[in-house]
């Protein structure tokens, strides 16, 4: 293989991290040939595009670096892109590769060597990943390749450019937009509230409804969710756990014990880099972006995960009297 690469490293992503991907392109692209499908879809456009994104990760790229998430590889382009990593792997060997996993939860790949080095965003923040694909790109020829004045202006000119069009595009569509994908988020919030309680009847899962309010709680633990719509801008999705029973501003119902908060998370409304309406976690070193689908399962895996961390402690404080 020539050492003339066209790209010195590719993302191989899920779409709801993009914005991780264009991250990382934006602090690695000055230096590094940079290969995010997103950003290359003009030119993919006029060549057979599921071929020349094999290409890419098959023989034109120094380095692959796999933005590792459950589900990746099961979608039309990661499928397409983990074919050729695995060839690639199981031919020339490993060296070519990099996997940075998303969440401490998920599980590789089974091809994939439980030696191989990988990296974890769960507890290395994403300047500390640049880093390190910094440091690996360069053992594979890579040369680090100085920001000529020129390229920096244009670089950060084009940077302001995007930065004005999001405030401007959230300024005069976000309010409107903010309550369109929160009413989409309530509605995902019931039908996966149904089918869960479906799955498994013994959670004793309720949703609680209000205006601008939903509360999904069993006996031991609640996960209140609460829109704040505001205008031009600054739309978010506040959300709360608790130990014990929460109910709604408009629920009467008596509850004896004083439930107990145990943690806050706010989800802004905002757009990802490609323009699409999106919700991001405030203060999240892990800059994922959510669809309002995505969010609602994100929340019901939060509250079942809280469910069953209480009905443990619940079992344990039985078992001790």
């Amino acid at each position: 293989m020539a050492d003339d690469f066209p790209y010195d490293l590719a993302l191989s992503f899920l779409d709801r991290d993009r914005n991780i991907a264009l991250d990382l392109q934006s602090k690695l692209g000055a230096q590094f040939k940079t290969f995010v499908y997103t950003s290359e879809q003009a030119r993919l456009a006029g060549t057979d595009g599921m071929e020349s994104l094999r290409r890419v990760f098959l023989e034109e790229c120094r380095l692959a670096v796999v933005l590792y998430r459950d589900g990746w590889g099961a979608t039309k382009f990661t499928s397409v892109e983990e074919r050729a990593i695995k060839d690639r792997c199981f031919d020339g060997g490993w060296d070519n590769l990099l996997f940075v996993v998303l969440h401490e939860n998920a599980k590789p790949p089974k091809w994939l060597p439980k030696q191989h080095i990988r990296l974890s965003l769960a507890e290395y923040s994403i300047d500390e990943a640049v880093g390190a694909i910094k440091r690996k790109v360069q053992e594979l020829g890579a040369e680090n390749r100085r920001e000529t004045a020129k390229e920096r202006a244009r670089r950060i000119q084009k940077d302001q450019e995007l930065l004005l069009a999001r405030e401007e595009r959230l300024r005069t569509e976000g309010y409107n937009a903010a309550l369109e994908h929160a009413n989409l988020l309530f509605d995902e919030i019931e039908r996966q509230t149904e089918s869960t309680t479906a799955e498994a009847p013994g959670i004793k899962l309720v949703l609680g409804k209000a205006r601008n309010e939903r509360v999904l709680r069993s006996l031991v633990a609640s996960l209140l969710i609460y829109t704040e719509i505001i205008m031009p801008a600054g739309s978010g999705i506040k959300v709360a756990g608790f130990s014990g029973i929460v109910r709604t501003s408009q629920e009467y119902f008596a509850v004896y014990d004083k439930p107990s908060e145990l943690f806050t998370r706010t989800y802004y409304f905002d757009l990802t880099p490609v323009k699409d309406w999106c919700w991001t976690e405030e203060g999240s070193t892990n800059t994922q972006s959510f669809t309002s689908q995505e969010l609602a399962e994100h929340l019901m895996t939060m509250f079942l995960e809280l469910h069953d961390e209480q009905s443990t402690l619940a079992t344990e404080r039985r078992t001790r009297r």
